[in-house]
């Protein structure tokens, strides 16, 4: 398939699409001034922080397919969530050559870290901690601290397996190109704190700026919209007999948009979402018409 061609959308990819996402890579990106001072004075050049992807997907998910020989940090948001730093053992030790301006040299291995690069990759996500608390521009203030580096992040359990957890990396320019500290933070918790930095100004005008009303506009009408996640077949006894956090799970594929009937009427096609702190729909098909 090329790149060109079109491809079902992954539902979980709706994480990199909203406010908080855009809020997120403002923090990274701000923050990066702040590693530079640091960085600069390690080596002779400013090296960059940028956000990788961002995705969503259960914790147990995220963590299944990652090697004993991954060196992990839990990162906690002082008096607010726990998040996990995890990265290879290649990616810590070219940002430990690269802190002692050996990072022109040959590809590295893989092997396991020697104590001065464990010390080496220690600082640096320690001063990594520091330019991202730096950075922040949201209203809520915290503290980050990461616990000293330790191998196999699957013995880690910061959050449930079943818990959802946003899943990015901040990536770090380099002279022998970008590496990549990944990042795990618990979706809720995380979306709550971003929308703190969520720019908001755009939604509601200035009283000194004039306004003008939609021409369409003729009033606010209820509206009664259903929206189909799916069917699930359960018994009636289970019904009766619901408990919070159970999970159902429905015939529907993620990657297959909600059906939306107005007034009992079939409607559109879209993506749910949100824009800012409101509910939001992506409409990709109108089927009324």
């Amino acid at each position: 398939m090329s790149d060109s061609d079109p491809r079902p959308f992954d539902f979980r990819e709706i994480a990199a699409l909203d406010d908080a996402a855009v809020a997120f890579r403002n923090w990274v990106s701000k923050s990066s001034s702040f590693f530079s001072d640091f960085w600069s004075e390690t080596s002779d050049y400013a090296a960059q922080l940028t956000l990788g992807d961002i995705s969503t997907n259960s914790y147990s998910k995220a963590i299944e397919s990652l090697s004993r020989e991954v060196n992990y940090s839990i990162v906690d948001f002082v008096d607010y969530t726990p998040s996990m730093w995890h990265a290879s053992n290649k990616d810590l030790r070219t940002i430990a050559l690269a802190m002692l301006g050996l990072d022109d040299g040959p590809d590295v291995g893989d092997d396991a870290l020697s104590p001065v690069e464990i010390s080496l990759s220690q600082l640096f996500i320690e001063q990594l901690a520091i330019a991202l608390v730096d950075g922040w521009m949201g209203d809520t203030a915290f503290e980050l601290k990461p616990s000293a580096l330790k191998l196999d992040p699957r013995k880690a359990r910061f959050v449930r397996d079943k818990d959802l957890v946003t899943c990015t990396s901040v990536k770090i320019g380099l002279k022998s190109g970008a590496v990549g500290i990944n990042w795990l933070l618990s979706k809720q918790k995380t979306s709550d704190l971003l929308e703190s930095a969520v720019d908001n100004r755009g939604d509601d005008a200035s009283p000194s700026e004039p306004q003008s009303a939609s021409p369409q506009l003729v009033g606010r009408l209820p509206i009664d919209v259903v929206s189909v996640l799916g069917q699930a077949t359960l018994p009636m006894s289970q019904l009766s007999d619901l408990q919070v956090g159970q999970l159902i799970e429905l015939d529907q594929r993620i990657d297959q948009p909600v059906t939306a009937f107005v007034n009992e009427t079939l409607f559109y096609e879209g993506w749910p979402g949100r824009r800012g702190k409101n509910q939001a729909i992506e409409i990709t098909r109108c089927l009324h018409s």
